[in-house]
């Protein structure tokens, strides 16, 4: 039994999921309306599947949720069923935000395997899309922190999601013309001091900006910081959360997937993200900051690491006199 997708609707506890069936090594859909209790479920109505010869089945459960004084008084394990249509597996995410077609797009090209720059409407965007190991959450979260933070400074603003072949499946937000800070860190030591400085500053106050709006970037990195070519402005994307090795505490990884990061963990990749920028390289497990040749930034790094400072506007006030 292998699971290939999943797709959660926006009525709590409905979703479709799509197997491989052990017996006869076919995909089988399945669809739950509010009765799913746990994996045992998907095993009987796989069984129940196979027994129909079924591609499709709609699953329930009467009575639905309830005490069964017959046996005891546990929850009824009956499952029912009806057969529906086999429906091929589709990476999609919900909203009812503007959606435009994919077949209007132009694709210029492909910047990952799920990420590409396009022109629509005889402007450029940035086309975020699912692919298969995409996780549909994760869409969700990017698309309503947009939301939250349109016209915030340092965030690209969001045009529309991208439908194709009938299901949403893509984010277009605006393309800004620039490179990310994992290109300047590989060279920053060809860098001056002063201008590797400069965009620290920066990055200390749009993490600020953005803590004003009660919102931590929970996988900022300087791959998902854009510098603007024409002015310098930084923007932070990938917005879906996430989390990168070695930028966070090992030990926080269980309340950051459950709870979100809060201003301590936010500091403590800041902190790692600046260490990135000027060591040109990825951090590990832990960090030294003697290579770094400018001490304030050595300071900043290690509040950032201990836990000096107790939210990043108190970092920013500490080293910063105003913001640009």
């Amino acid at each position: 039994m292998y699971e290939i997708g999943r797709h959660d609707w926006p009525t709590p506890g409905y979703f479709g999921c799509w197997y491989t069936c052990p017996t006869r090594k076919v995909t089988v859909y399945l669809e739950f309306w509010d009765s799913f209790e746990d994996q045992c479920d998907i095993t009987r109505a796989l069984k129940i599947a196979c027994q129909l010869n079924a591609l499709g089945l709609i699953i329930t459960r009467k009575p639905p949720r309830s005490l069964n004084p017959q046996n005891g008084g546990n929850i009824s394990r009956h499952l029912d069923y009806k057969e529906c249509p086999f429906k091929p597996f589709q990476p999609q995410f919900n909203s009812t935000f503007h959606a435009v077609d994919h077949d209007d797009l132009i694709i210029e090209r492909h910047i990952t395997d799920s990420v590409a720059i396009v022109s629509f409407e005889n402007e450029r965007f940035i086309y975020k899309f699912m692919t298969d190991s995409c996780f549909q959450r994760s869409f969700e979260t990017e698309e309503r922190n947009y939301l939250a933070l349109a016209g915030v400074s340092g965030i690209s603003g969001l045009r529309a999601v991208v439908r194709k072949a009938g299901v949403v499946q893509g984010l277009l937000t605006s393309y800004i013309e620039g490179k990310d800070l994992w290109s300047v860190a590989q060279n920053s030591d060809n860098i001056e001091e002063s201008e590797l400085f400069d965009i620290t500053n920066r990055i200390v106050q749009l993490a600020s900006v953005l803590e004003e709006q009660n919102f931590y970037h929970e996988d900022l990195k300087c791959s998902n910081v854009i510098r603007r070519d024409s002015d310098g402005e930084l923007f932070f994307v990938d917005l879906g959360g996430g989390k990168t090795r070695g930028m966070y505490r090992p030990d926080r990884e269980t309340h950051i997937i459950l709870y979100g990061c809060d201003a301590v963990d936010a500091l403590f990749t800041l902190g790692r993200t600046l260490w990135s920028l000027w060591m040109g390289t990825h951090p590990s497990s832990s960090v030294k900051v003697d290579g770094i040749r400018n001490k304030m930034v050595r300071d900043i790094i290690t509040d950032c690491e201990e836990g000096n400072v107790e939210t990043i506007i108190a970092l920013r006030r500490k080293y910063f006199s105003a913001p640009l």
